[in-house]
C-alpha cells in the first residue's frame, strides 16, 4: 500500500473546502487514486471567543442569521467531519458503495485587496465560481443549489450572493423565477444551523444538506 502526503491546511472558514480541492487535485495522472479530507474546529480556547467578540464578529443573541436582514454576526461552533474522495476508477474497483456527490470541479483563489480584513471581494468570488465551473465542464443553467460561505453579515453576505448572481443570473435570463424549476436553491455552510464550525464547516457538512435537498 501506497503513503501519500498528509498535509495540514488553516484558511480559516475555507478550510475543508481547500482541503478538498487539494485531495481533488491529487487524483491527476500519477497521484492518488482515492484520499480522505478532513475539516475540524474545537472551541477550545476561550480567548479566541473574546477576541472576536471585541472585534463585532459574533452575533449578539448567539444565533447566526446568514441571508436575513437581521444578520449581525456568527456564533462559534465545533464539528469533525471526513470523506473519502476517490476517483471513479477506483470508486467501481471497490465495488458497491455510498455515494453522497460526485465532484465535477473544483477551484480556489484568493479575495486580493478588499476594503477590510472580513470584507469579500466580489469579482474574486466570480472568478473562482467560474473557475469551477469550466473545470468540471458545467455550465450556469445546470446548477440549481448553491450551498454559500454566509458571513452572517450585512457587509458580506449581500456581496456573496451578488458574486453569485453575476455567475448564474444566465440561468434565468429574461424569465426570473418564472417557475419554481428555474429557480436557485440558496444554503449557507451550517452557519445557520445553529453556529458555525469554521474549518469543518464546508464542503463536508454541505454534502449532507445538498443530497435532502436534492430528495
Amino acid at each position: 500500500m501506497s503513503q501519500g502526503p498528509s498535509v495540514s491546511i488553516d484558511t480559516a472558514c475555507s478550510s475543508s473546502l481547500v482541503g478538498a480541492h487539494l485531495a481533488c487535485t491529487s487524483f491527476l495522472p500519477g497521484g492518488c487514486l482515492r484520499a480522505l479530507s478532513a475539516g475540524v474546529n474545537l472551541t477550545i480556547r476561550a480567548e479566541t471567543t473574546a477576541v472576536l467578540a471585541k472585534a463585532g464578529m459574533l452575533a449578539m443573541d448567539g444565533r447566526c442569521k446568514a441571508l436575513d436582514a437581521a444578520a449581525d454576526g456568527y456564533m462559534r461552533g465545533e464539528a469533525c467531519v471526513v470523506h473519502l474522495l476517490e476517483t471513479h476508477t477506483a470508486g467501481k474497483e471497490a465495488g458497491a458503495v455510498l455515494t453522497a456527490a460526485v465532484v465535477y470541479g473544483t477551484a480556489v483563489n484568493q479575495d486580493g485587496r478588499s476594503s477590510s480584513l472580513t470584507a469579500p471581494n466580489g469579482p474574486s468570488q466570480q472568478a473562482v465560481v467560474r473557475a469551477a465551473l469550466q473545470w468540471g465542464g458545467v455550465l450556469a443553467p445546470d446548477i440549481c443549489v448553491l450551498e454559500m460561505h454566509g458571513t452572517g453579515t450585512a457587509l458580506g453576505d449581500p456581496i456573496e450572493v451578488g458574486a453569485a448572481f453575476a455567475v448564474l443570473q444566465v440561468r434565468w435570463g429574461s424569465k426570473r423565477h418564472s417557475s419554481e424549476a428555474d429557480r436557485l436553491n440558496f444554503g449557507t455552510a451550517v452557519r445557520p444551523c445553529p453556529s458555525s464550525s469554521k474549518p469543518g464547516a464546508s464542503p463536508q457538512n454541505s454534502c449532507s444538506r445538498i443530497r435532502v435537498i436534492s430528495r
